[in-house]
């Protein structure tokens, strides 16, 4: 396992299918922005921990106001360079897409913690030991790889590899995203049909019946001049035209642009990650329901 090749590479969706499935499905991005939003406004304090059986912490000493007051600053720019929130929103961004949060404890010269540093997380694969669990110190227990390439091996004193959701028959997290991995390629492919319904074509899917004594090189010649007529003109696709001849016009398919099935994959989206789903589905009060 551990010279099989790069992270996530025994499994059957890459961590790159992951981050494209969250940037390209618009509703689930509009989820996972709001599910960031909501955590990272969360009001937080650091304070001195209750004694055991007591819901009341104790007023800190001196001595734990001082060190109360250098972690409150370190947390405020955790990595030294973004701020709690911005710091915040890219964990965020890795547990909910690929369930990957790895965190590297950079050292200062005097071996304590300078700072602690998000990592790319589909960049990290875990390593197993010969009895198949996580190895311990002094040997690397998580390799990062770089261009295709193992680049650096970290301990687990100096990376927390934080999968949220975890499974004996696998090394690697299940995301919400990797749940609900099905719905998410249904919502994006009916986007695609609907986006393809405004940018290509003359009509919604019909047939056209036209004179019978017109040649395979004028029906080709019409054709081309209706496609050349309507083809990207979202305001000439709404009107109706006169041609000359017998004319025979039959639909064959109107497009859904929005029904109910559209509202279930926002309702299944909106579940995984606990959010509301009401700004997606149809409202309705008791004398609509009526």
């Amino acid at each position: 396992y551990n010279i099989s090749g790069q992270p996530r590479g025994t499994e059957g969706v890459t961590f790159s299918d992951l981050r494209n499935l969250a940037d390209y499905c618009d509703v689930l991005r509009i989820v996972l922005e709001t599910r960031k939003d909501q955590v990272a406004k969360q009001e937080w304090v650091i304070r001195v921990k209750a004694p055991t059986g007591s819901k009341r912490a104790k007023t800190a000493t001196p001595e734990q106001q001082t060190r109360i007051d250098a972690i409150t600053k370190f947390f405020m720019m955790p990595d030294q360079q973004n701020g709690w929130d911005d710091w915040l929103r890219m964990l965020l961004e890795d547990l909910f897409v690929i369930d990957a949060v790895s965190i590297y404890r950079r050292p200062n010269r005097a071996g304590g913690l300078y700072a602690l540093e998000l990592i790319d997380g589909s960049t990290i694969k875990p390593l197993l030991s010969d009895d198949g669990r996580r190895p311990d110190m002094p040997d690397p227990a998580y390799q990062q790889w770089l261009h295709g390439i193992p680049a650096v091996d970290y301990t687990t004193d100096e990376m927390y590899y934080l999968p949220r959701n975890k499974s004996t028959a696998k090394v690697y997290g299940k995301s919400p995203v990797e749940q609900i991995i099905i719905t998410i390629n249904t919502t994006i492919r009916r986007s695609l049909s609907n986006l393809e319904y405004y940018r290509e074509g003359s009509q919604p899917d019909a047939i056209i019946g036209l004179p019978k004594e017109w040649t395979m090189a004028q029906i080709q010649t019409f054709q081309n001049w209706w496609d050349a007529l309507l083809s990207g003109n979202l305001g000439n696709r709404r009107k109706v035209r006169a041609v000359p001849g017998e004319f025979k016009y039959q639909e064959t398919k109107q497009p859904a642009l929005k029904d109910q099935y559209d509202e279930w994959l926002a309702r299944v989206v909106c579940y995984a990650f606990n959010v509301d789903p009401t700004p997606f589905i149809q409202q309705v009060n008791r004398a609509t329901a009526e």
